[in-house]
């Protein structure tokens, strides 16, 4: 009997043979695997955004303020050569794993006795999250940055319980790193600093604490040197902090409404079918909350939380969504797309406090209470906008139009939509539509109808369009691709069986069209000198 009983606790026996602080760890890997799945599932069921095209552009090295070597390293190096939509979005899900693990780990290390349950709780509320989804799976460069600055917190974490060389070395290099990003990773270096010097140094020394603060100072200067290097060929070790990037500051009420409700509305995730809240909701449609407003006031709740904090440590911790805040407002420049990123940062708060037993229960069951909102709401944008129809078709056009680019002549003069400049390859001129005036050897157009309503923001819309019009009707068509956004198409049903150029309102998030049209024309005028470059360039299928 016992001979037997042990054959049944074998397969189990090597899991309690493992420390505590083994299995934890085995925990945060095993759930950050399981997230990388679903979110795995849902990377190509989101459209590509023209927003992401643009950032797409900046993975070669450039000087811009919105990029930096670990955003160029990090997807060039998954890109295998060959980088494409899908591969970058590939790469954003790395980064996001990164994230989703580092944070994982952090919790567990500051609440050892509840680690289980924090090595739970915390993926969970990450991935089933809007906010989750929206920073990891886009191609934007704010990730990259996120994931760096999470993975020194790990590290700080884990110096907290013992001294490491090797989470020392990490630390130091992820300090490093941390300013080779966007410029906005400033701000998680600024507060990672003041945390070193203010709280960390007792335990780190002060020596070690000089060489950490040190080391982002050295990586900002790295950033721009060896980019400009690899530019210009030229060497500029101090890179200008301020000009493009401040905008007008507005007065702070103004400011604030535009960060908790003209920011959501701008990227309202509306669809035919309800939410979770909108199904609840008694008011007209109009009024229905979206998914990325139940986040931002998420964000919003967090920032008296330095009030129940119970140490001066956590009470800093805690301060950083109110203090972000002061710097967007005090700098005059917010993008709404960095709402989910505090956002993030607050659930995590959240998650602590919950697993935390020293913290008083009606405080614990608030934040408990407000993590089932971000899983609730995570779940209703998953099922309601994001797993409820097949795969984007944009991933598709965008091989076919890179597939039939790479056969034309390197002279070939071409002009693509914002979202399709991927498939233009390594050429050396990239000609935008509607960004631009269009060449007059213009020799192919990629037309995507759509964007005669999602550019008529640009200056001289009116003269453009009609550039485009009048190439149009002179134009030999190639190909014709009428689709949906998404095949099995279930946000705009209403609307699958009108005329392509039929809109609905929808956000920044997704296009607001259930159908969209991409010709390929060609100048009928230059038809027969292209034919002599190349017989057969491209043909129509």
């Amino acid at each position: 009997m016992d001979l037997a009983h042990a054959r049944e606790l074998r397969p189990t026996a090597w899991i309690a043979a493992l420390s505590p602080q083994r299995r934890h760890l085995y925990l945060a890997l095993l759930m950050t695997a399981i997230g990388s799945v679903v979110m795995a599932f849902a990377l190509p069921r989101i459209d590509f955004h023209a927003d992401e095209a643009i950032y797409l552009t900046r993975v070669p090295v450039n000087t811009g303020k919105d990029s930096g070597l670990v955003f160029h390293a990090a997807y060039l190096s998954t890109g295998g050569g060959a980088l494409t939509p899908l591969s970058a979005r590939w790469t954003s899900l790395l980064l996001g794993c990164v994230l989703i693990f580092s944070t994982t780990r952090v919790v567990q290390l500051l609440v050892p006795s509840r680690a289980q349950l924090a090595g739970v709780l915390i993926p969970l509320s990450m991935v089933i999250s809007y906010q989750g989804i929206f920073t990891i799976l886009r191609v934007r460069p704010e990730i990259s940055w996120v994931a760096v600055a999470s993975l020194a917190c790990w590290c700080l974490a884990e110096l907290r319980t013992k001294d490491s060389w090797l989470f020392r070395g990490l630390l130091i290099l992820s300090l490093l790193l941390l300013p080779m990003n966007h410029l906005l990773s400033l701000f998680p270096a600024f507060f990672l600093g003041c945390y070193l010097i203010l709280f960390a140094r007792t335990r780190l020394g002060n020596v070690f604490t000089g060489i950490a603060v040190s080391a982002m100072g050295v990586g900002l200067i790295l950033n721009h040197a060896v980019r400009t290097w690899m530019v210009d060929g030229q060497l500029h070790f101090l890179p200008a902090l301020g000009g493009g990037s401040e905008g007008q500051r507005l007065g702070l009420g103004s400011f604030l409404k535009n960060v908790y409700w003209h920011s959501p509305l701008f990227l309202k995730d509306a669809a035919v079918n309800d939410n979770l809240w909108s199904s609840m909701n008694p008011f007209e449609a109009d009024f229905a909350t979206s998914h990325c407003f139940v986040a931002t006031m998420i964000w919003a709740i967090a920032l008296p939380l330095p009030l129940v904090m119970r140490t001066w440590e956590s009470r800093f911790v805690a301060s950083i969504p109110l203090a972000t805040l002061g710097l967007f407002y005090a700098s005059g420049y917010f993008n709404p797309t960095y709402s989910p990123i505090l956002t993030i940062y607050a659930v995590a708060i959240y998650g602590f406090m919950v697993v935390n037993r020293s913290y008083w229960v009606g405080n614990r069951a608030i934040a408990a209470a407000i993590l089932v909102v971000t899983i609730l709401n995570g779940g209703s944008f998953l099922a309601t906008r994001v797993l409820n129809h097949g795969p984007a078709t944009f991933f598709e056009v965008e091989a076919l139009l890179r597939e039939k680019i790479a056969a034309l002549p390197p002279e070939t003069v071409i002009s693509v939509p914002e979202r399709f400049q991927s498939a233009m390859g390594d050429r050396a001129q990239k000609h935008v539509l509607f960004k631009g005036d269009l060449p007059e050897d213009i020799d192919i157009i990629v037309l995507d109808n759509y964007d005669f309503e999602m550019y008529r923001f640009v200056p001289d819309y009116d003269k453009r369009q009609q550039q485009i019009a009048t190439f149009a009707s002179n134009a030999k068509q190639l190909e014709d691709l009428a689709l949906p956004v998404y095949q099995g198409e279930k946000l705009f049903p209403q609307t699958a069986e009108n005329t392509p150029l039929k809109t609905v309102q929808g956000s920044w998030f997704f296009r607001n069209s259930v159908n969209y049209t991409v010709s390929i024309l060609e100048n009928s005028a230059e038809q027969k000198q292209l034919a002599s470059r190349k017989p057969n360039s491209i043909e129509h299928r």
